[in-house]
């Protein structure tokens, strides 16, 4: 269940609504680089167990939303991240070195 819902199912409603609509909404009030810091302190903000690791996640997954023009390599992205998280955390299979 957890492969299904933080593996899968959060990663599209975190990228969707937070990266894109936080994104968009802001873009209307401030430049770009602004929204994208302000979504990424914001992001940061709601994972308070690693903010900072959180902020550069965000702006990473930014950087892959903006450079290809589509949202899917963000959200396979984030989706590796929560599943390689489980792994370790749930069944501490630590097949990548921990960050």
């Amino acid at each position: 269940m957890y492969i299904f819902t933080s593996g899968i199912l959060f990663p599209i409603w975190e990228e969707l609504v937070q990266r894109v609509c936080t994104v968009v909404f802001l873009s209307r009030l401030f430049p770009l680089w602004i929204c994208v810091i302000l979504q990424a302190i914001i992001f940061g903000l709601l994972h308070m167990d690693k903010p900072l690791l959180i902020i550069l996640f965000a702006l990473l997954s930014f950087f892959l939303w903006f450079v290809t023009k589509s949202i899917i390599p963000s959200i396979i992205f984030h989706m590796l991240y929560n599943i390689h998280g489980g792994l370790l955390i749930y069944y501490n299979i630590d097949v990548i070195p921990r960050w």
